[in-house]
């Protein structure tokens, strides 16, 4: 009895030393201190509430710590131990990689076709942001550092690697660098898929393994889902604007580019039979998000879509899991 009373006092020292330490980070990045229980419960509500709104953000800490939450979960499920990264088109910031520098990765590389600003205090912020999920990573990530007041962000963010501009299609790497190669919301905007996926496949290594996030909806073109989906080929190639030459998705975000961002327009079965194509292992093609196939007329669509199903037009989010053969 005595000695259960001590490992629950144990327990209880430690898990509520943990939480305490994740309510002071989660204090400290609201700028304020609470001075009682009523201004500790709504100063916590209201970073709870920024919180939400900003993951889903892609310039905020956030939403880069959930892309890597949601990459590093397939790559576990996986059984793969990925140390050398690849992220095709970060967008906005190099967050992602830099959760997996901090997670222990020796190499993090990013590419994409517009340059992008890495102001440091967005990976301040972002280092407090994970030292608040530390008093959980214990439990199911030991390989997390566990001194997080002496981590310097700014060695962090220099040992993210990023070259730009750099097209998907024709990477400067040699064949087999790295062991994951990843992208979130980038491989629908890609004007030569076949060739991307191929670069893929040359620059994994044996084994190694490429995760993708594919956004299949039109992006905000037109007043439906579907509705990119409404032009030819010629029509829509006239309207739409690629990334680069001052596009990116920051100007995206500020507002300061509007028009219709290029889509390659693929649909989930035809990422699929690139990555066979290519020579790799489909490991699986998750449907994440998809429209009621009974509400599709096929026949309203532009060739060639007016002549695929019902279920091939309705995935809207996929993810693609693919492995290079050992």
């Amino acid at each position: 009895m005595i000695k259960f009373h001590s490992f629950y006092s144990f327990c209880r020292y430690y898990v509520l030393r943990e939480a305490r330490s994740a309510l002071r980070h989660y204090f400290a990045l609201s700028g304020k201190v609470p001075t009682g229980s009523s201004a500790k419960f709504a100063i916590f509500r209201h970073l709870t509430d920024l919180l939400r709104c900003q993951v889903a953000d892609q310039s905020s800490p956030f939403y880069a710590f959930y892309n890597y939450c949601q990459t590093d979960r397939v790559v576990r499920q996986h059984g793969h131990q990925p140390r050398r990264i690849l992220e095709l088109g970060p967008g906005s910031n190099v967050g992602t990689l830099f959760c997996f520098v901090a997670g222990g990765a020796e190499r993090a590389v990013g590419v994409d076709i517009q340059p992008m600003e890495r102001p440091p205090e967005f990976y301040r912020i972002l280092k407090d942001y994970l030292a608040c999920v530390e008093a959980s990573q214990w439990w199911w990530r030991p390989s997390y550092p566990c001194a997080w007041e002496d981590i310097d962000s700014q060695t962090l963010q220099e040992r993210v690697e990023y070259f730009a501009p750099v097209s998907a299609h024709d990477l400067p790497f040699t064949e087999g660098e790295f062991d994951l190669v990843y992208s979130n919301a980038a491989m629908e905007h890609f004007d030569r898929p076949r060739d991307v996926v191929r670069q893929i496949h040359r620059v994994l290594s044996p084994g190694g393994l490429t995760i993708h996030h594919i956004d299949l909806s039109s992006h905000g073109f037109g007043d439906g889902h579907l509705s990119h989906l409404l032009l030819g080929r010629e029509e829509y190639d006239c309207m739409a604007q690629k990334y680069g030459d001052g596009r990116g998705i920051d100007q995206r975000l500020q507002g300061k580019w509007k028009g219709v961002v290029y889509l390659n327009r693929l649909r989930a079965p035809d990422w699929k039979q690139l990555f066979l194509e290519a020579g790799m292992n489909v490991l699986s093609l998750d449907v994440l998000g998809k429209l009621d196939p009974a509400t599709i007329d096929p026949l309203k669509l532009a060739e060639p879509f007016c002549n695929r199903s019902r279920e091939e037009l309705a995935p809207e989010i996929i993810r693609v899991v693919a492995q290079k053969p050992r």
